[in-house]
């Protein structure tokens, strides 16, 4: 009860808002991109308020879930033009109160309210600057897939990010000025590529919980330990953009995006997450297994593909993350092993079913080989390497893991007909889900 009458207020703030941006759309002469980012900002400064104003996590629950019931019901039957008037495809209105709850909710666990600041004030500020800037004054424009943005409001993303949380660490936190700029530097260096590469408005949802977990990561630690994680980052993407070019499957997005995912892993919890990751991406790029090497730049493995690929591991990640300081972080590396390993076997499938395929010794190799060769690939480094890992059941649950998000996979795509790509990348983020969550629980049972 004692949050709900903030809650009222709250509603009633961001029921102004959506009526603002309407009349502001009715008498004035704005472009879509402009409502829709007025919208952005305001309902982000009055989110801002939430770790000072609630008390619960169930009441920003239930403020997203309206506010997410409004904008489908609305794009549904064709109002609120000002927010869903942009013409590219975007899911962001969506991503965004999601990512204000997990943001919330994150910051109450760590009881940090001036992480939450720090984080939705970027979501808030910084993108919302960078995209009326980049619309207004872009010229030197990148294309990612089919999206297109500007360097000029990458670089004001950047600029924003710093200053955010630069002044922000400073003021609210009790880091020193040196640690500040450091950690202020490497944060919105990361957040700023979370942005490029983001798709459908997923930086909505990438920004503020990537900016709390980069928090979470360098607060804590002393200058010289940040210039080490920097020097890992600078590495880790050198060596990942080198193998790339070298081979050309990768666009550049896409491997960024697999060296934030590498870096994510090493950061958040050990180098050992960092091997799983590399392994494939050397069998992926130095092997004719997995993907063929492309005729032309529109048939590279881009950022979306990766996105999908990502998306599971990178949860381990987070899970293992949230447990590492309990000593704990072991439990989950079966099951991300699993979710890596799951999708090199889907995809060896679908390059063994072409006609052209190199390495034909390795052409019909059925399913439970696939699984066997890729448990044997992954899981003895891991339990050489993690003394605290039960060697049979890991085994046993990795090989299950993988065969179960295969089959399911397959037997799925030889039943339907029509699908987009993105349905497919989608039903692959299900199956690979439900392999790698069975091989959690089988690498927990004692049966051996």
């Amino acid at each position: 009860m004692n949050d709900l009458f903030p809650a009222l207020i709250v509603g009633g703030l961001y029921g102004a808002i959506f009526i603002i941006a309407e009349l502001w759309r009715i008498y004035g002469t704005p472009s879509p991109e402009a409502t829709r980012k007025f919208v952005h900002l305001s309902g982000g400064i009055v989110s801002l308020s939430f770790s000072y104003v609630f008390t619960s996590h169930w009441t920003v629950l239930l403020l997203g879930v309206l506010f997410i019931g409004i904008i489908w019901g609305t794009k549904k039957v064709g109002l609120l033009p000002s927010i869903h008037g942009v013409e590219r495809k975007s899911q962001g209105q969506i991503y965004y109160p999601v990512a204000i709850y997990l943001t919330f909710l994150l910051c109450n666990l760590l009881q940090k309210p001036h992480f939450y600041l720090i984080s939705v004030s970027v979501l808030a500020v910084a993108d919302t600057l960078a995209a009326l800037i980049g619309v207004r004054y872009g010229t030197k424009k990148y294309r990612v897939e089919d999206e297109k943005k500007s360097i000029e409001g990458s670089v004001i993303f950047f600029l924003a990010t710093f200053i955010i949380v630069h002044l922000g660490l400073l003021l609210l936190g009790d880091l020193g000025r040196v640690e500040s700029v450091v950690a202020a530097f490497v944060i919105a260096s990361l957040v700023t590529i979370f942005e490029a590469v983001s798709l459908g408005g997923a930086d909505n949802l990438f920004i503020p919980f990537g900016t709390l977990l980069l928090l979470q990561k360098f607060t804590p630690n002393p200058a010289d330990e940040m210039f080490r994680q920097l020097a890992i980052l600078t590495g880790i993407f050198i060596l990942i953009c080198v193998i790339a070019q070298n081979t050309r499957k990768l666009s550049l997005s896409g491997a960024v995006g697999v060296a934030m995912l590498s870096y994510a892993a090493w950061a958040l919890v050990d180098y050992r997450w960092f091997l799983p990751i590399i392994t494939g991406y050397l069998l992926f790029n130095y092997t004719n297994l997995v993907i063929e090497t492309p005729h032309t730049k529109q048939s590279k493995f881009r950022i979306r593909a990766v996105f999908y690929t990502a998306i599971i591991p990178l949860i381990w990640v987070f899970v293992a993350n949230f447990f590492y300081f309990k000593g704990r972080a072991h439990h989950f590396l079966v099951p991300y092993i699993v979710s890596l390993a799951a999708s090199i076997s889907i995809y060896w499938e679908r390059r063994s079913r072409l006609e052209n395929i190199t390495t034909a010794v390795f052409k019909n190799l059925n399913f439970a080989l696939r699984a066997i060769l890729l448990t044997a690939l992954y899981v003895p480094v891991q339990i050489a390497l993690e003394s605290k890992l039960p060697p049979v059941q890991s085994l046993v649950a990795c090989f299950a893991g993988i065969i179960l998000s295969d089959r399911t996979y397959w037997i799925i795509s030889k039943n339907v007909v029509d699908w987009k790509r993105i349905s497919y990348l989608r039903m692959g983020v299900a199956v690979i889900a439900l392999g790698s969550v069975v091989a959690f629980l089988l690498s927990k049972l004692s049966f051996f």
